[in-house]
């Protein structure tokens, strides 16, 4: 019975096998774009195998007509300021100064912020516009000055200026203290702004004077023009003897900054030692007083133990006195 049983799995599990492997088989051909006619009963001996291709529609590109575009140029309207944004006219009872702007008042504005932004000050803004509290509203409109336009300083070497060569070792400071004038000229002469940076072999404009140190190069000059020429001359004693008493000065400042450092570290040492002495002196009052208080407890114990012995005594003569 056992036997049978496993025949009949085995037969089983062979015709599941062979069905799994025709059904692969028949989808690996479907894949393949391939279809398998099945002979029926009355079919002739032969199949007949049908192959189909799938068929993909051809792309034509048709030239497409390109409509023309014309493009006008039409001016912008003007923008116009809403009717939110117009300032109202000023009361006649609090007119602002003359020339002042009215602003609308952004959330974030203060008096203080209007006040450096258009360089004026706070009261001033308060009182061409009536105001008793430093409170805006926003949205609302405030009269403001008008702010300063800045003023233009063309750069440029001016007249009689001629052309120095940068050697190694110079610099903007000392060449100005050269040819006495300030940083600040040879800046806007040369179109450096606040730059100070010149390099060697650079050239730069000077004033046509002499300079004033023997130790410095010549520098080669270009005369401004053709008459003019340049006379060197012995350097001035007035100039040196000027920057050895501002040296002098200097140093004199120097030490009496140093006299006046040690002076005052001096008193605070003695403030320091002063502070010392007085804590010294209460923490001895402090002692005494603590010796003062127990000699005053000590004598209270005294007391205590004088009146228990004088009771004591009492007790005991009045107890003899009883006695028959």
């Amino acid at each position: 019975m056992g036997s049978l049983r496993q025949i009949g799995a085995g037969f089983l599990l062979g015709v599941i096998s062979i069905a799994a492997v025709i059904g692969s088989f028949a989808l690996s051909l479907a894949e393949g774009g391939a279809e398998i006619a099945v002979p029926s009963s009355t079919a002739s001996p032969s199949a007949t195998i049908v192959t189909v291709y799938p068929t993909i529609p051809l792309l034509t590109d048709t030239p497409q007509a390109i409509a023309s575009v014309s493009v006008t140029d039409t001016p912008a309207p003007t923008p116009s300021l809403p009717a939110s944004l117009t300032p109202p006219p000023p009361p006649t009872s609090c007119l602002p100064p003359a020339g002042w702007l009215a602003i609308q008042i952004q959330g974030y504005e203060t008096i203080s912020s209007l006040a450096q932004k258009y360089q004026t000050t706070s009261d001033a803004i308060k009182q061409g516009n009536c105001l008793f509290s430093d409170q805006l509203v926003s949205g609302s409109f405030i009269y403001v000055p008008p702010r300063p336009t800045a003023t233009f300083i063309p750069c440029g070497a001016p007249y009689g200026w001629v052309t120095y060569y940068v050697v190694s070792g110079d610099t903007l400071y000392n060449i100005s203290l050269r040819y006495r004038v300030t940083v600040a000229e040879l800046q806007r002469a040369n179109c450096m702004g606040s730059s100070a940076f010149i390099a060697v072999g650079k050239p730069i404009k000077v004033p046509n004077v002499p300079v004033s140190t023997p130790s410095v190069k010549t520098p080669t000059l270009v005369a401004a023009s053709p008459t003019s020429t340049l006379t060197p001359v012995p350097p001035s004693a007035t100039a040196n003897s000027g920057l050895v008493t501002e040296a002098a000065q200097t140093a004199a400042a120097a030490t009496q900054a140093a006299v006046e450092t040690q002076n005052a570290a001096a008193a605070t040492q003695a403030a320091a030692a002063e502070a010392t002495q007085l804590a010294a002196a209460a923490t001895q009052a402090a002692v005494e007083t603590q010796n003062a208080a127990a000699a005053a407890t000590q004598a209270a114990v005294s007391a205590t133990q004088a009146a228990a012995d004088a009771t004591a005594a009492a007790a005991a003569t009045q107890t003899a006195a009883a006695a028959p």
